[in-house]
């Protein structure tokens, strides 16, 4: 769900069309929202790959040997 939110988020199409202003460090505030959308992605997807994602096999996690 947190993923969809950031995707829809980053995708400026909310903005009224043809807005460029206001600046912000000389680009337009929607290439910021994006960026920083990018960014909580690559953060969510990297936090659920190290700590959500189980890719231990059954036999792994029972400590059985082959």
């Amino acid at each position: 769900m947190a993923l969809a939110v950031v995707v829809l988020v980053g995708v400026p199409f909310y903005l009224p069309a043809g807005s460029t202003h206001p600046m912000v460090l000389g680009v337009p505030y929607w290439v910021v929202i994006s960026a920083v959308s990018t960014l909580l992605f690559a953060v969510l997807v990297t936090w659920a790959c190290l700590y959500r994602w189980n890719i231990e096999e059954p036999e792994e996690e029972a400590g059985g040997d082959r």
